[in-house]
């Protein structure tokens, strides 16, 4: 189910939203995933929460990540650190999407002192570079032309 809705989400909203508009294809993706979920706040915190949550890591792993691969050590360190990381802060942000309403939502983040909302918020907004070289780009390419797809 969420594979094939994921798949559909990608057709409808995040392939057509033209370039350089004001929102972009995650944001639009997110909004149109918690239109279709219902009209309840815990759904909006949550999808919202994703998107701040989604832009961080790539602000982050494009900053980190080329650090850690010098050795399967390092890469095997980083890729358990990002996958608990990643799971602490979506089932932090994934919380409000079982509660539906604001004030328990609001409650449960209290809890936390909003540390991970301001963290995530305050990552989303750094200038920092969404590729961090070349390099990136070279592999990308690679990796498609070994799967046999077209350049």
């Amino acid at each position: 189910w969420n594979v094939t809705t994921s798949l559909w989400l990608r057709r409808v909203c995040y392939e057509r939203v033209p370039p350089k508009i004001w929102i972009s294809p995650h944001s639009a993706s997110f909004a149109l995933s918690s239109i279709w979920h219902g009209f309840y706040p815990g759904y909006y915190q949550c999808f919202v929460a994703f998107r701040f949550i989604n832009e961080a890591a790539r602000k982050m792993r494009n900053m980190l990540r080329h650090r850690f691969q010098t050795s399967p050590a390092k890469t095997l360190s980083y890729n358990l650190i990002t996958m608990v990381t990643t799971a602490i802060y979506m089932d932090f942000a994934g919380t409000c999407f079982p509660l539906l309403m604001l004030e328990p939502c609001i409650l449960f983040w209290s809890y936390f002192y909003y540390v991970p909302l301001v963290v995530v918020v305050m990552v989303s907004f750094l200038p920092i570079p969404r590729e961090h070289s070349s390099e990136g780009k070279t592999l990308i390419k690679t990796a498609i032309w070994v799967w046999g797809r077209a350049q």
